[in-house]
């Protein structure tokens, strides 16, 4: 969870592994395990064997689709990046392509737009990830920039990011910001990183 120190890579292929063991202990699966050429293979059946008591086959069912169409509206997506929804059900898409922002409610319908090309205040370089902070703003990364947005269009503040430069990131409750960075050294290392509310490194967390 945000606001929280993430667990070794050890630590993850045990509850991985836990997780995958739980529903297998109870099934008549049976996979042919065997060893070419030094290699450990796997071959499960055909059909897999559901669970007692389970369900017997996944269906999924078309629920709400955005932007089939084009409209005069312009809810139509060029190459979408981003994509997230806020405690309203309000759906934001980060179009990486027309460099905009478009927010829908949860029918669908378009709420607003936002988005323009350039290097100044308020505007969009190169606009890579979006999420929704626990306040119900969005906050995108763009080439050396953090800015945080209202859904209506209106920017609350931007911050530099010219010096730590996350990939991906995340905004926790408490306004802690998380982002990863690879570290290119002798060996090449993923990191993840706590920062405060204005992008000064806290700590590292993973790595």
């Amino acid at each position: 969870m945000l606001g929280r120190q993430r667990p070794s890579r050890g630590w993850y292929l045990l509850i991985l592994a836990a997780l995958f063991a739980a529903p297998l202990a109870g099934r008549a699966q049976k996979a042919e395990i065997t060893t070419e050429n030094g290699v450990i293979v796997v071959r499960n059946p055909k059909s897999p064997v559901p669970r007692p008591g389970g369900p017997s086959e996944l269906i999924l069912k078309e629920d709400l689709v955005i932007g089939k169409e084009a409209t005069a509206a312009g809810c139509v997506f060029a190459e979408l990046r981003s994509i997230g929804v806020d405690d309203r059900e309000n759906i934001w898409t980060l179009d990486w392509e027309d460099i905009k922002v478009r927010v829908f409610d949860k029918s669908g319908k378009l709420i607003s737009t936002f988005g323009k090309k350039g290097q100044g205040p308020q505007e969009f370089e190169n606009p890579s990830r979006m999420v929704i902070t626990p306040d119900g703003t969005a906050a995108i990364a763009d080439l050396n920039k953090l800015s945080f947005w209202t859904s209506d269009g209106r920017c609350l503040r931007e911050i530099s990011t010219a010096k730590s430069r996350p990939a991906r990131l995340r905004v926790d409750h408490r306004g802690f910001i998380y982002g990863d960075s690879f570290d290119f050294g002798e060996k090449w290392t993923m990191k993840v990183h706590r920062y405060d509310a204005d992008m000064n490194r806290l700590a590292t967390v993973a790595a």
